[in-house]
């Protein structure tokens, strides 16, 4: 009742400082450490907290977070959930006393390893190395057929050996991976059931195997670079190898890796466009060709006279040079005649002033 009361006297003195306005922050493990505790930590946040639970905890196998294998509520400021072996992601929001979550913080990853235990005699001195989990599968896990060379847009078959005596009958899921030499991020595509599944993928919805009564299994999947991916860079050396995780999720656990060189295909670049650019054999002309192509040359020539005779036929828009010319005689007719006229009328004066001068005759 206290702390409600508390509570509630913050809201209406301090509103700004009950507010979740920032997340928690994460405290350990580190971020992309490898621990074998699965205890995580945050830290309490500069604001006043809701008084039941204000802790929400996602914690998954997939950064995606679309369905956390731990969703936990807690008035600590530590969590310590039972895991397998694996690699998990981890973030952390908090309540304020108004009831309102902040923002998730950002989230952080650990690999989970599994206690190496210690040995009872101590004349050998026991080695420092930690194993890690593509060693320990190197014997378990091997995979076959892998190309040392292919393109961009190109699939293969890799040939999968396993044998896990501990785990007869059991559900696994398996997915194609490339990286770069020197880094962590991964891409590909597996092809499941007439579809190209990414390599962020949920592990579910990646290729589904199950082991034998004795814990082998052997099969094939189809694999390939995804170019769109931003792990793929350019033409060049990188590594492949398989994942494996368990039907809960844990994971993954790595095959052998391989040395393969890809080179990069345009995505744009089709069969189609190779073959226009492919050089092509002119074919000698035969007899039936020579006399089609002296047939189409006389009608092309038959064409060209009729067009010359009459453009209108030959369809070019022209105004018609016929009609120009009968305008142009029609004005010059016009010209003739009135000077014909004119001639006359003249001749006419003439000859009327000849007559008029007969009949007055001379002066007296």
């Amino acid at each position: 009742m206290k702390t409600i009361l508390f509570a509630a006297f913050a809201i209406i003195l301090f509103p700004n400082l009950v507010q979740a306005s920032d997340p928690p922050q994460l405290s350990s493990p580190p971020n992309n450490s490898e621990v074998t505790s699965s205890k995580i930590t945050w830290q309490t946040p500069p604001y006043s907290l809701y008084p039941n639970n204000p802790y929400n905890i996602e914690l998954d196998n997939n950064s995606d977070f679309l369905s956390p294998e731990k969703d936990y509520s807690t008035n600590n400021t530590s969590y310590s959930p039972k895991l397998d072996p694996g690699i998990y992601y981890w973030r952390v929001r908090a309540k304020d006393a108004q009831g309102s979550w902040s923002p998730f913080s950002n989230s952080w990853t650990f690999i989970l390893k599994s206690e190496t235990p210690k040995s009872s005699n101590t004349s050998v001195p026991i080695s420092t190395e930690k194993p890690t989990s593509e060693t320990k599968s190197s014997t378990q896990f091997v995979i076959l057929s892998v190309p040392t060379q292919i393109d961009s847009n190109e699939s293969f078959d890799v040939e999968v050996n396993l044998e896990l005596s501990s785990n007869p009958n059991s559900i696994f899921y398996l997915k194609g991976a490339f990286k770069e030499k020197d880094s962590s991020n991964y891409f590909g595509q597996t092809f499941i059931s007439n579809s190209w599944v990414k390599n962020n993928t949920k592990y579910s919805e990646q290729y589904k195997i199950s082991t034998d009564d004795s814990g082998k299994y052997s099969g094939k999947i189809k694999v390939m670079p995804d170019s769109e991916d931003s792990g793929f860079d350019e033409s060049g050396e990188y590594i492949f190898k398989v994942a494996r995780y368990t039907s809960t999720g844990s994971g993954p656990a790595w095959s052998d890796e391989k040395q393969i060189k890809i080179n990069q295909v345009l995505s744009n670049t089709t069969q189609d466009d190779q073959s226009l650019l492919a050089p092509t054999s002119t074919p000698k002309p035969t007899l039936t060709a020579k006399l089609a192509s002296a047939t189409k040359s006389a009608s092309s020539i038959a064409e060209v006279n009729q067009s010359t005779i009459n453009p209108q036929v030959a369809g070019i828009a022209t105004q018609t040079p016929e009609v120009e010319i009968a305008s142009e005689k029609l004005v010059n007719w016009w010209f003739i005649i009135g000077g014909i006229v004119f001639m006359l009328i003249g001749l006419g004066i003439v000859v009327k002033f000849i007559h008029d001068k007969k009949q007055t005759g001379p002066a007296s």
